[in-house]
């Protein structure tokens, strides 16, 4: 059964459909994998989703109930969190801080601002930065700074999370411990929506993949059928490519 539904969505700015007609589900338990070509509309459907934009048409359901109209504040409350591509994290607070702020504005949000604290540093040991809770944010590394943006999100205690190019910046060894990470999310319970561009890691952590291409849907399915299919390898690398690939 979908947790997540969306329904022919489309945001328009202006005259340019960014993103049109899209429709897919997220099931409970599961990995959808975001993939297209820069400009595709892949962050501006995430922004749809979570509140951050209006929809020009179409629908959002999370368990059941629509999210058209509802404030992204309020969808992060209902269990929808996400990632942000650019990490901009509240410099001026430590890392334990910054993961406070979800624990205390997202799913059941709570005044006890100890409790807060005690739920940010258990999720900070799972994504592997208790060592940093009490550096300031300002002074993380790329890695560590998309450890610290999923460990917020995971503070909100999302049923839905997406993640929004958490690998970009990463070397090998750093992408590996990031696909498991994301596994091990998953195994909390949590269902997620992933955008990346690096294509091994998506194949790996994807139980099934979208494909968006000029703001619509160009293919959905199994990560290895996705993959190799021939509109895919031409939207990414160009028809003359794809037809060399498969003649």
């Amino acid at each position: 059964m979908a947790l997540l539904e969306a329904r022919g969505v489309t945001k328009r700015f202006g005259g340019l459909a960014a993103v049109s007609d899209v429709s897919f589900d997220l099931r409970e338990g599961e990995i959808l994998g975001l993939i297209g070509p820069n400009g595709s509309g892949k962050t501006t459907l995430v922004n749809v989703v979570t509140g951050a934009l209006p929809a020009s048409a179409g629908d959002v359901s999370f368990a059941g109930r629509s999210l058209r109209g509802v404030p992204a504040w309020e969808i992060g409350r209902r269990g929808v969190s996400r990632t942000f591509q650019v990490v901009k994290p509240f410099r001026n607070l430590t890392v334990v801080d910054n993961v406070m702020v979800g624990a205390l504005f997202g799913a059941g949000g709570t005044r006890d601002v100890a409790g807060a604290r005690r739920q940010a540093e258990e999720i900070l040991d799972f994504v592997g930065l208790a060592h940093r809770a009490a550096a300031p944010a300002e002074g993380l590394n790329v890695p560590e700074r998309k450890r610290m943006e999923l460990a917020r999100a995971l503070a909100m205690r999302p049923r839905v999370l997406m993640l929004d190019e958490v690998m970009a910046g990463l070397n090998p060894t750093e992408i590996d411990a990031a696909v498991a990470l994301i596994k091990r999310v998953r195994e909390r319970g949590v269902s997620l929506i992933v955008i990346e561009h690096v294509m091994k890691a998506i194949r790996s952590v994807s139980d099934r993949i979208l494909v968006l291409y000029h703001g619509e849907k160009l293919t959905e399915g199994e990560p290895a059928a996705v993959l190799n299919d021939t509109q895919v390898i031409a939207a990414y690398l160009g028809r003359r490519y794809a037809e060399s690939v498969h003649a």
